[in-house]
């Protein structure tokens, strides 16, 4: 299935701009559509870790500053995964209005301006929720990303992957 759209703005938006609106409930055809996941769009802890040793790829760590440089985490320890540079989702969220909309796409090809459209890309927030919005922007400004799902979760509970910036672990002090 290719032809999707995603909503950048919600229901208000819609209203607002004059769009067909509709109380009677569709008719739904039954289809044999069965989904199929684009393992290039979804990383995981291992390609991640290739990324992270590899300078032609970009890891871009989606979290909010404090979480990036090990001041705050939801997970057994803090900072970062090694090579990532921090770009927060935040930045993709137009805030406004009071109806939250992703940036225009001239405003999100100033944003990621110096990440070259020729690198492969892989996003990690928390738990690979907030990095959707980022997936969403980067695809449609036309990059070659995928979305580590396990996200910081995944990489800082487990001991065996080194991290960037440990400034400390909720078990204790390193």
């Amino acid at each position: 299935m290719n032809n999707v759209l995603v909503l950048t703005q919600g229901f208000d938006a819609w209203k607002a701009q004059n769009r067909t609106i509709s109380r009677r409930q569709p008719m739904i055809t039954p289809s044999l559509y069965i989904p199929t996941i684009n393992h290039k769009r979804l990383a995981s802890k291992l390609t991640t870790l290739i990324a992270s040793q590899n300078p032609k790829q970009i890891i871009i760590d989606t979290r909010p500053a404090e979480a990036y440089s090990g001041q705050t985490s939801s997970a057994s320890r803090y900072g970062h995964i090694p090579s990532a540079i921090n770009i927060p989702f935040e930045q993709n969220i137009d805030y406004s209005s009071t109806e939250l909309r992703l940036k225009s796409i001239e405003q999100l090809a100033t944003i990621y301006a110096d990440i070259p459209k020729t690198t492969s890309i892989i996003l990690y927030c928390s738990m690979g929720r907030a990095s959707s919005s980022t997936y969403l922007s980067l695809r449609e400004l036309g990059y070659n990303v995928a979305n580590y799902d396990g996200s910081w979760q995944e990489w800082a509970n487990d001991a065996s992957f080194s991290i960037a910036n440990p400034s400390r672990s909720k078990q204790g002090e390193f």
